[in-house]
């Protein structure tokens, strides 16, 4: 939803912007900044369509095509566009494919996890992970816990 890297069990939730952001010039009207304000609960919260996002179909490409995950190429193909118009629409998007790879990946991966009793192994193949020790390493990295402790933590 954010397009970011997001990190788990931290203390409290929040959103943090780059310190260059925030000393950027405000290029807007009162009046536009007044309407901004009533619509942004909604519109920050709310999820783009999935027939306009090409991140959401890349996801469902990805999804669909486990545990043999496709090259850029062939998903670029597969939406009859070239893979540097979808880099480049991807980028307007603020994703790209390996962002969009890896949150799938982490997201399946809880999933089952959190509502299966397959084992680690089963899961890493299932995902498309070469070695089980291949999964366990980036499931740390995406969440930073093992599976294992992930599961025993989140039962």
């Amino acid at each position: 939803l954010f397009h970011c890297e997001p990190r788990f069990n931290q203390g409290s939730p929040e959103i943090i912007f780059e310190r260059r952001m925030l000393g950027l010039s405000i290029l807007r009207e009162q009046v536009e900044l007044e309407d901004y304000l009533t619509r942004i609960p909604y519109e920050f919260l709310q999820i783009p369509s999935r027939d306009s996002s090409y991140t959401e179909q890349i996801r469902r490409y990805l999804k669909n095509a486990l545990p043999h995950l496709p090259s850029y190429e062939q998903v670029a193909a597969s939406l009859n566009i070239a893979p540097q118009t979808l880099r480049r629409r991807l980028a307007n998007e603020g994703c790209d494919y390996r962002q969009i790879k890896n949150e799938l990946l982490r997201d399946l991966a809880i999933s089952l996890l959190s509502e299966t009793e397959q084992d680690v192994k089963g899961i890493a193949y299932r995902l498309g992970f070469s070695e089980p020790s291949a999964f366990i390493r980036s499931f740390k990295r995406w969440t930073g816990s093992t599976p294992n402790n992930y599961r025993q933590d989140n039962q």
